[in-house]
């Protein structure tokens, strides 16, 4: 009876359409089809839109008969009849497995531990971390003094709550405490079209400020004080493209507007060096980049672009690192007065380190990361990839990937320069795993916080002292009902018709697979395989639990 009452639903829901639906002798009625309604879609220059400098012209044209299905806004009857329609078509359709679906849900849930706490990071005077409740589907955002215990918790933001009060979407994007940690900045998109309004929290009363920025791409950054913040806005054609400033306790409509990138194939975004001196505005495309710094506190620690400033002393200015260049790719990370970056300049397609003063730093002063004599370090490497530094006082953090697997590199610096005094990759105990970096907020630490895990261990919080070489394990993510004992894994590199090593994991369960000799690693009798992979254009599929 179920199964044909949604039957009738979605034949109703057909009609309402105008897509044909039959129903067949048993009443369930065939897919709903959308009718063809030709339209001319132009590929290249067209008169009016900034289609990029290379568009074709004249344009090509498409006919496309499912245009009118596009409803940017969400909220065209026609297009949502018809989405309706095909939902009751599947849910009639699957209605069998109604009571597998719930078994299959039940099974997946008895693994996942639901009241949980993920693992405290410093920032500041304070840990952060947030919590998860059973029966509650959006996490809590909180924080408590350094070595206190779980009495000294302060919740700062209840996403439950938040969602609440917008039940069509609720989506959670940036979240930063401020310099002082005296106040909170959350974006909130509560529509899902990845818009987002930038709210304000006082975290000593508890209550939210009256500034609210709205039509955000979701991006901010606090200045170097409580009393400015910074954020993107998007263009016409949903692309972030414009940072502005916000002064605290001033209208949106007086923010002030510091760049916008007009070229249609760039996107920007913001960052924050960790020692809290630049603002970092990164413009880049799917094969050039250029980054603008814009310093908001000097070397010693005086803030700069603070609304409480003498009114005779001017804001700090957008600089340009190097003026974008066709196909040059990089991004920087700031240590006392050097910016080191990773850059595919010279034919480095892995990228490579280079460092350039913070006074002056464009291409012609780039320098290869060396030691104090001058012996490269982490030169470009056919077999190696460098995807991101992170800075410390006297360290430097650099990952990237080799062998197929990700890697984490630990540089001791020798002193305030640039040089390198020692050099080591972070070592893990097993063959196929997965490693990157967690929350490091901390500019002055000497750990590291990193997150680790292969296909037999679930997620672990770790961290790593960059001096001594030693790992602790912070947490390990909970996982009720799984026996490690009982699998096994192995990396392998086969070789392909070309003579390419290929990288392969096996994951393989140890009482219904036998190896070829003991500690081998490697299956030997057949045995059903379930294959996945792909490895392509830069893409990867990590080995992660």
């Amino acid at each position: 009876p179920g199964s044909r009452a949604r039957a009738a639903v979605a034949l109703g829901l057909l009609a309402a359409t105008g897509a044909s639906a039959a129903a067949s002798a048993e009443g369930v009625p065939t897919p709903p089809i959308a009718p063809r309604r030709p339209h001319i879609v132009k590929l290249g220059k067209v008169a009016g839109e900034d289609r990029g400098e290379h568009a074709s012209d004249p344009p090509k044209e498409l006919v496309d008969d499912f245009f009118w299905l596009r409803d940017d806004k969400r909220q065209n009857p026609e297009v949502l009849a018809h989405l309706h329609a095909e939902n009751a078509y599947t849910e009639a359709m699957t209605s069998h497995l109604e009571q597998f679906r719930a078994k299959l849900y039940r099974e997946l849930l008895s693994h996942v531990r639901e009241t949980d706490d993920s693992c405290p990071y410093p920032h500041g005077a304070f840990d952060y971390y947030t919590r998860t409740v059973e029966g509650l589907s959006y996490v809590l955002h909180c924080r408590r003094p350094k070595g206190a215990g779980k009495a000294a918790e302060q919740l700062l933001l209840d996403e439950n709550e938040v969602a609440a009060a917008h039940p069509d979407h609720c989506d959670v994007g940036a979240l930063e405490p401020s310099p002082s940690h005296g106040l909170l900045a959350y974006s909130l998109d509560g529509k899902g079209y990845e818009t987002y309004a930038v709210h304000f929290k006082n975290l000593s009363g508890g209550e939210h400020l009256p500034d609210v920025l709205e039509e955000t791409a979701g991006d901010l950054v606090w200045g170097g004080d409580d009393s400015s913040v910074y954020y993107t806005t998007f263009d016409e054609a949903h692309r972030p493209c414009a940072v502005w400033r916000h002064e605290m306790g001033r209208p949106q409509a007086e923010d002030v507007k510091l760049y916008e990138d007009s070229d249609g194939l760039f996107y920007v975004s913001l960052g924050k060096s960790r020692d809290g001196r630049l603002v970092v505005v990164e413009s880049q495309s799917s094969e050039t980049s250029e980054v603008h710094l814009l310093e908001v506190a000097n070397a010693k620690g005086r803030v700069l672009d603070s609304a409480l400033r003498a009114s005779d002393a001017p804001l700090p200015a957008l600089r340009v690192v190097h003026p974008r260049e066709h196909k040059l790719r990089y991004s920087v990370a700031h240590r006392l007065e050097f910016l080191y970056i990773t850059t595919n300049e010279g034919e480095a397609h892995n990228n490579k380190i280079v460092v350039a003063p913070l006074s002056s730093p464009g291409k012609a002063h780039w320098q290869p990361l060396a030691s104090a004599v001058g012996v490269p370090v982490l030169p470009h490497d056919p077999s190696c990839t460098i995807e991101h530094v992170t800075c410390f006082a006297d360290h430097l953090a650099v990952s990237g990937r080799e062998g197929g697997l990700t890697q984490v590199w630990v540089l001791e610096m020798g002193g305030a320069g640039p040089a390198v005094r020692e050099q080591h990759r972070v070592e893990w105990p097993e063959q196929a795993y997965e490693c990157g970096f967690g929350p490091n907020e901390e500019f002055g630490c000497k750990s590291l916080r990193l997150s680790y895990a292969s296909p037999i261990t679930p997620r672990r919080s770790i961290v790593y002292n960059m001096q001594t070489r030693k790992s602790t394990v912070l947490k390990e993510t909970p996982v009720p009902g799984f026996d490690p004992s009982l699998y096994a894994t192995a990396r392998r590199q086969l070789e392909a018709r070309d003579g390419t090593l290929i990288p392969v994991t096996l994951l393989w369960r140890k009482d219904l697979v036998r190896v070829a000799e003991p500690g081998a690693g490697a299956p030997s009798a057949p045995a059903p395989l379930h294959l996945y992979g792909y490895g392509s254009h830069g893409m990867w599929v990590e080995t992660p639990f």
